[in-house]
Formats: structure tokens, sequence, C-alpha cells
């Protein structure tokens, strides 16, 4: 559900617990100063709900919601009015009035100031569509280039255009990393490296990333690259593939792809293919920058030097049984590898 819709219901929710409110101290205020010595033209003796009329709570509560809405909102007196010799009535609704009022104009005002913010962002991603539209038909891209940026913009922005960079320029370092944490939390939740690290190395390390969508059949690595950068996946699935072209693995949320670069002397190159199943992104940062970032980590970097080692002999591993044994088309049908259970995403990614 958007955002503005919840403000929208908050705002309802609000407004339904002020007029219970003052429809309670509409009815119990008068039993507080008066007790049940009331003259006649007082209101709960016009509307015949006093106390000793054996009346029923919800014909009680029911006569003072209606009196209190009716000049919360300003509608009018309600069924039964109001006696000019009845002071304390009178002082109430006074008080319930102009808390009307103040409150009605509160909420349009909130109310112009959602939908306002959301169609300036709107315009704004609009315009900038225009401006792409325009420049894809002057380089007259082919129907499929087009339709595949149209695609990664529509995920960048998700319909809404705004300056990240110079909204992100305007804070302190501190807030930025702290929003910037936020914004990762369910990925550092995910990667199991970002949990074995202090906060402040974490931050640093995402600070320091780039956040990159890729569209389906994107290549995210090639066999024989070299591992200069380290891709964390934070939304997504990502194929690893042998020189066959046969499919030994998919990455998920939390999975990371050229960490063994990070761990080894000499510069190592991709023995496998990666590229995105679904529309993937992932979190980027160069090998050189992690390395100075988690220097001081040697306990850590073994552990994980190790467990990355093994993930790449497990794929070793599977595609030599693919040698050995030829390809099981069953064997990858029963295991989810080909037709995978259909899972449910969201239709945005965090930000």
């Amino acid at each position: 559900m958007r955002e503005e819709v919840h403000d929208c219901l908050r705002l309802f929710v609000v407004t339904l617990i002020i007029l219970n409110s003052f429809a309670c101290f509409y009815y119990y205020i008068p039993w507080i100063i008066g007790g049940e010595n009331f003259p006649e033209y007082s209101w709960p003796v016009r509307v015949n709900v006093s106390l000793g009329n054996n009346i029923t709570m919800l014909k009680a509560y029911t006569e003072s919601m209606l009196c209190v809405v009716c000049h919360f909102f300003g509608a009018g007196e309600g069924l039964h009015g109001t006696d000019l010799r009845d002071g304390l009535q009178k002082l109430m609704l006074v008080i319930v009035m102009i808390s009307g009022r103040v409150w009605t104009l509160y909420v349009i005002a909130c109310i112009l100031k959602i939908f306002s913010v959301v169609t300036i962002s709107e315009s704004k991603y609009e315009e900038y569509l225009l401006q792409l539209e325009v420049f894809m038909r002057q380089k007259r891209l082919p129907q499929v280039l087009r339709s595949r940026l149209l695609e990664y913009y529509r995920y960048k922005y998700q319909n809404h255009f705004f300056n990240e960079q110079a909204i992100f320029a305007t804070l302190s370092a501190y807030l930025r990393q702290e929003l910037m944490l936020y914004g990762a939390r369910k990925l550092i939740t995910k990667v199991e490296l970002f949990r074995a690290f202090p906060r402040s190395v974490v931050g640093a390390i995402i600070g320091n990333a780039r956040q990159i969508v890729y569209l389906p059949k994107d290549f995210i690595a090639k066999r024989g690259d070299v591992a200069d950068e380290i891709f964390f996946i934070s939304s997504g699935t990502v194929a690893l593939t042998n020189l066959d072209n046969e499919e030994l693995a998919h990455l998920e949320d939390g999975d990371e792809i050229g960490l063994i670069g990070a761990f080894t002397a000499n510069p190592y190159i991709y023995n496998y293919n990666y590229f995105a199943v679904e529309t993937t992104e992932v979190y980027s940062i160069s090998k050189k920058e992690f390395r100075a970032l988690i220097f001081d980590q040697e306990d850590l970097l073994k552990y994980f030097s190790k467990k990355v080692q093994e993930k790449i002999d497990n794929y070793r591993s599977v595609e030599l049984s693919y040698q050995v044994h030829g390809y099981d088309l069953l064997s990858e049908l029963s295991s989810g590898k080909i037709l995978e259970r259909p899972r449910l995403r969201p239709t945005h990614f965090e930000n």
C-alpha cells in the first residue's frame, strides 16, 4: 500500500479518536460537575439520557456522538438543538466547534501537501521520460533497446523522479550513513559477511558502494573478466553458467559475486558467466576499496575466505558432474533449477 494511503488512513483514524473523546466528555462532564441534579433545560434531561431513566449506554453514546459530529464539522445543531440557559452545554460545544475548525484545516493542509508532492514528482518523471523519448528517436534506437531503457527507468524511479544526489549533498556525513544503512537494512540482514562486521565497517562499505539495476539477461560478470569489483545481490536472481552455457547455480538475495577476488593476492579471473534472470538490484564496490575498509578484520577474512572457496569448489563439482554424467533433465526439474517455484517480490527496490 502506498505511503500516501497510509497517511490518509492515519488522519481518518485520528479523527475518529478525537470525535470519540469529545462524545465521551460531552456526556460525562455534566455528571461529574452536577451529579443527578440537573435543571429541566439541561441537554441530558431534554434528550432523555439522564441516569434515572434506565437508558442504554448505546443510546447515550449515539446522542452524544450525533451532537458532537454536527458541531465538530459545522453541519448544524443536531436533532435536539441547544437551550440558551444551558451554559455548560454551550461552553462544551464552543470548544468542540473551535477544535473541529482547527482540525479540519489541518487535515485539508495535510491532504493538499500529500497529493501536491506526489503530483510534482510524477510530473518531473513524465518530463524525464519525454526527454528520453526524444533522445531515443534522435539516436534511432531499435524497439528492443527502447523497451529495455523504459523498463530500467521504471524500476529505477518507480514513476517518481527525485534528485537523490542533491538531497544527500545537504546532509551531514553521519546522517547520510544512517540513511544508507536504513535503505540497505534487508541486504545487511541477508549477507552473513555484513552481520559479522562491526556497524562502522558495514556503514563504510554501503556508503562507498554503488546501486546498480540489471535487467533480465544483462551480464553482471563474464568468464575471463578480472574480478575488480564485488557485487552483493540486494534483490533479484542471478544465474551462474559455465563455458558450455550450463546453469550451475542460481544466486539470490544476499549472495555475493566476486568476493573471492578480495582474498587472493593475484588478480582473480572469473571462470563462469553471471547474468540476471529477472530485474536485479546489486550493491557494487571496488576490490581496492573493500580491502581498505576491512584490512583489520583478519580472523573474519580467513573464515569467509574459506567459505567462499568452498562455494567455488561446489560449483566445480556440479560442473564436473555434468561432464561425467551428462545433463539429467529430470533431476534439474525436480531440483527446481529449470522451473523454479514462483516467488512474490515487491514491485520496487530499497532506496
